[in-house]
């Protein structure tokens, strides 16, 4: 394939995937003044970790099952030039996805998404613009600041587009008798066997846009790097969060209980001994301050962590919170992993809530976030596009542009690719493919696993493996006040369940499904309305392709088993300190009225320096002056809590709080010291 080069559109960067990982680069690279174009080959952001409403979720099967044939990827000389041609029409790398309702039959429940795809389709046959949202491109002028601008468009067309479905939906529920006569036989479905109306799955298809269901949902630890990452470069201000209310554990496989994490946790809870108390404090204190003390740990350097805590006798059921509820580290775990882990824990208790975690409302808001900046700071984005080739020069060993689906062709300095788009692409004998796949489950119930009152609370549960063999499973539990489902009197909950895979999701965890929830309503547990099973690859590391290593290409790697998602933030800073050595990543946007717009002729000036010089002078000094202060004030804080009287990292907190329900206004309060005596 031959082009002239002069001809090609250019751009610095082109970005594939709105995975986590792509986003963050996507808006490092902007903020310093480099051309981004930003792909995506779906109708929406996120890849792999997207979120979707009930319905989409329910209609993923069919369509994606026709998106993941397997590809036919090849590699071809033509000249001077290798191209490597991809698959057109793929999909994120979901397996396996099935689903489970209460005790309806499986042709039953076809029946009920046949249903649900015949109304959905007349409704968007009948309402439905032809142009609605199918691709989205957005790029900010270099001249003007587009934040504002930027933020009112994206929310009133969302709000028109969300307000249109819902009433077209509304009217399709008036008459379903004629506009759908398969959906009717659903409904008498659920009329045979007796299921109360806001249990029936015609009831939560109608709610569907109420249900904000993530194929990977994420906790954040609030002294992860994702956190410092969202205040330090201001993009927390597009985010809101909830504090996770309980961690939980499922004791002898049958009791869930709190897990007692920190100081006035241990000493309160009746479920331990005063010796088990003691014990548990002094490891956990060892391992808070592991650096301090690495004669205590020489023994262990070459052990896994579990050898160090039966060295200090634990019991079982201590053992148990450590591995399985605060380090989360399997019992092969290094001895350094499981202190750094539990460290990290310990850490973030008391920052913006009594346990260690915030929940991110909405799901892939965090991805969109940093999309958001990027596009703020002249990004290009457009969705629903795919890549047909990627051409590499023969001499230089580099990629030097992409071809897309229709044959435009796109000239880049660098390429970055979400993992799973390379997940078949044949490298001489090898493929750059995951080692390791994640098994995952959605449930949808009515009732909670631990207040039976109804009260809203977000939990995390970590349960042990019920053959003592297999990876442990980490049940989130959320409600309304999260973000995820209507608020109505059934009490519905979103649970989402994670392991290791073993084999398909379903074989992995439809014994803990079983153990947790009933499928009737005689049981005292919740009850399982609706599940969906689904395995996908655990991208923890990127990559290079092989044999050919184009240097100039970079693989990001997607979501992993872990609950936190720092191994993306990690990811993303390594490769923005390899592409701009020296470079600050992601630093605050200045304050838009400090910034003086230059005249055209800056947009010749080379790659980041245009930029620097449209912040005026009087701003620069203005933010050396806050760095000054703000060194000041962490050097005189003598508490554990870097951040505690942070005057920058305060206001950002103090922002975030003003439009979400999240116990964030703690920040400034130092957190519940596990050291202390």
């Amino acid at each position: 394939m031959s082009s002239n080069s002069e001809s090609l559109d250019t751009f610095d960067a082109i970005i594939l995937g709105t995975g986590l990982s792509e986003s963050i680069l996507a808006a490092a690279l902007s903020r310093v003044g480099y051309s981004v174009l930003h792909l995506d080959r779906n109708t929406y952001y996120g890849e792999l970790e997207s979120t979707h409403s009930l319905n989409g979720l329910l209609n993923y099967t069919e369509n994606h099952a026709e998106r993941l044939s397997p590809p036919h990827t090849t590699l071809s000389l033509d000249g001077d030039q290798f191209s490597i041609s991809l698959p057109v029409n793929s999909a994120p790398s979901i397996t396996n996805l099935s689903y489970v309702t209460y005790n309806i039959t499986d042709e039953e429940r076809s029946l009920y998404l046949r249903g649900i795809r015949e109304r959905d389709a007349s409704i968007t046959k009948s309402s439905a613009s032809p142009e609605v949202s199918s691709t989205v491109e957005s790029q900010a002028n270099s001249g003007t600041d587009n934040s504002q601008s930027l933020n009112s468009t994206v929310e009133l067309e969302g709000d028109k587009e969300v307000e249109k479905t819902t009433a077209d939906a509304e009217l399709a529920h008036k008459d379903e008798t004629k506009l759908n006569p398969v959906l009717q036989t659903c409904i008498s479905l659920d009329q045979e066997h007796g299921v109360c109306e806001e249990h029936k799955l015609a009831y939560l298809t109608k709610k569907s846009n109420k249900f904000i269901l993530d194929l990977t949902p994420k906790l954040l630890f609030s002294r992860s790097e994702m956190i410092e990452l969202l205040i330090t470069s201001d993009v927390a201000r597009y985010c809101e969060f909830r504090s996770v209310s309980q961690i939980l554990t499922l004791r002898n496989h049958k009791d869930i209980e709190m897990v007692p994490c920190s100081r006035a946790d241990i000493f309160s809870t009746k479920s331990l001994s005063m010796i088990e108390k003691r014990i548990l404090m002094k490891v956990l204190t060892l391992c808070m301050n592991y650096e301090e003390k690495k004669s205590e740990f020489e023994a262990f350097l070459d052990k896994p962590f579990v050898e160090f805590l039966k060295f200090h006798k634990l019991t079982p059921s201590l053992m148990g919170y450590i591995l399985d509820a605060i380090a989360m580290v399997s019992p092969a775990a290094s001895l350094l992993q499981g202190l750094e882990r539990t460290q990290l824990f310990l850490k973030s208790i008391g920052r913006y809530g009594p346990t260690p975690f915030l929940w991110p409302l909405y799901g892939g808001e965090i991805n969109q976030a940093f999309c958001r900046m990027s596009a703020v700071f002249g990004g290009t984005y457009i969705l629903n596009r795919t890549v047909s080739d990627i051409i590499i020069s023969k001499h230089t060993s580099q990629v030097t542009h992409i071809v897309c689906n229709e044959g435009k062709e796109i000239k880049c300095k660098w390429l970055i690719v979400n993992a799973d788009y390379t997940r078949n692409i044949l490298s001489g004998a090898e493929q750059v493919a995951p080692s390791r796949q994640i098994s995952r489950a959605i449930v949808v119930t009515s009732g909670s696993l631990r207040n039976a009152d109804g009260r809203e609370e977000t939990v995390l549960l970590s349960i042990p493996a019920l053959d003592g063999a297999s990876p442990p499973v980490t049940a989130i539990e959320l409600g309304s006040s999260a973000c995820v489902c209507p608020k109505d009197e059934s009490n519905l909950r979103v649970v989402h369940l994670t392991t290791l895979s073993k084999g398909a999701a379903e074989d992995d965890l439809h014994e803990y499904v079983d153990l947790l929830f009933t499928r009737n309503e005689e049981e005292n547990k919740p009850r399982m309305l609706l599940a969906c099973y689904f395995n996908m690859p655990d991208y923890s590391e990127g990559g290079r392709l092989s044999p050919l290593h184009p240097t100039n290409l970079y693989i990001t790697p997607g979501p992993d088993a872990n609950i936190n998602p720092d191994n993306s933030v990690l990811e993303a800073k390594r490769i923005f300190q390899e592409l701009c050595p020296g470079a600050e990543f992601i630093p605050r946007p200045p304050n838009p009225e400090d910034i003086i717009y230059c005249d055209e002729q800056s947009k010749a000036q080379s790659p980041g320096e245009s930029f620097a010089e449209e912040v005026s002078v009087n701003s620069s000094a203005a933010t050396d002056q806050s760095a000054k202060e703000e060194d000041g004030q962490s050097q005189s804080d003598g508490s554990n809590n870097e951040y505690s009287s942070s005057t920058a990292q305060s206001d950002v907190v103090s922002h975030v709080t003003n439009q979400s329900d999240t116990c964030l206004e703690s920040a400034n309060q130092s957190p519940d010291d596990i050291t202390k005596d």
